[in-house]
């Protein structure tokens, strides 16, 4: 009863607005769900068109490139640590052998300063009771008949590098051609605030290169024959994705050297694999594909 003693109708204009609301929400949730499983039809019912391929097998090499220039057959001997010298073993015009002992430090760890490579003392940079850093020249060696390559690289490039490794050299002066070194010294050295590492490549007789002239340098780290191989296109966020029972896959694998457009994968594939070439983005493991193209690796 509400005041004056009448009755409430029931079903008012705010009952019938709220069962309005109601049924359109109803609609767009309806809606919602056909959308829904017209995607779900199309990216996992529908499939893909694909272009495969299959692996290769080829030579790969991975290398530590750096740019530098052609210097004089002379040789900076660095202290191997900071210390005090404590003796000269040798002195200018002397002929030294490669190991030799040229002076000696105060310092337990690195008590020696030897030499590269045989050549001539061609200059003394310190003498007895000098300090040194890590580094620094201690004296400069003439090489007979070779020239070095000096170029630098970033500290992160380090643990890559040893002394000894071969080096392959270019120039834009003699295109097409590879000129043969060795890694003979990396020294530390500090640039702008930088922790750098100069290398120092003792090149082979008869390099027609001149001094003062810029050369790449390729100091190589790995090299393998035999290695397997994809087109780099097939990468898709560290997977490659092959065909296996009419669908998708996604394959975890370790990827090597890039060279070349292909990638080599040392880990993760056994060779027999369709590979799927540039895989879509709507693509998920389990999708089904159908193959369009086959391409020869």
């Amino acid at each position: 009863m509400t005041q004056g003693g009448k009755r409430r109708k029931p079903g008012g204009k705010k009952d019938l607005a709220k069962r309005w609301r109601s049924l359109q929400q109803a609609k767009v949730g309806l809606l919602l769900v056909f959308v829904l499983a017209i995607l779900g039809y199309v990216f996992f019912a529908w499939p893909f068109s694909v272009v495969v391929t299959n692996v290769s097998y080829g030579p790969v090499v991975e290398t530590v490139f750096a740019r530098g220039i052609v210097e004089p057959n002379l040789f900076d001997v660095p202290a191997p640590a900071d210390g005090k010298v404590t003796g000269i073993a040798v002195s200018e015009g002397m002929p030294v052998a490669e190991g030799g002992i040229l002076a000696t430090l105060d310092n337990p760890a690195h008590p020696y300063v030897t030499a590269p490579l045989s050549g001539r003392v061609y200059r003394l940079d310190a003498i007895k009771d000098d300090k040194v850093t890590a580094g620094k020249s201690v004296m400069l060696l003439e090489v007979c008949c070779a020239l070095r390559l000096a170029a630098e690289v970033s500290e992160g490039m380090l643990p890559k590098l040893v002394e000894g490794q071969k080096v392959e050299v270019t120039s834009t002066d003699f295109p097409g051609q590879i000129f043969s070194g060795v890694l003979k010294m990396i020294i530390p050295v500090t640039v702008e605030g930088e922790q750098r590492y100069r290398l120092h490549a003792l090149l082979e007789l008869g390099v027609p290169l001149k001094a003062g002239a810029m050369a790449d340098m390729n100091v190589v780290i790995r090299r393998e024959d035999n290695a397997l191989q994809v087109p780099v296109s097939a990468l898709k966020d560290g997977h490659i994705w092959v065909v296996e029972g009419g669908r998708a896959k996604a394959l975890s694998v370790s990827v090597g050297v890039v060279e070349k457009g292909k990638i080599q994968i040392p880990f993760g594939l056994t060779g027999e694999e369709e590979i799927i070439l540039a895989p879509s983005r709507q693509m998920r493991d389990g999708s089904r594909v159908v193959i369009d193209k086959r391409i020869k690796p």
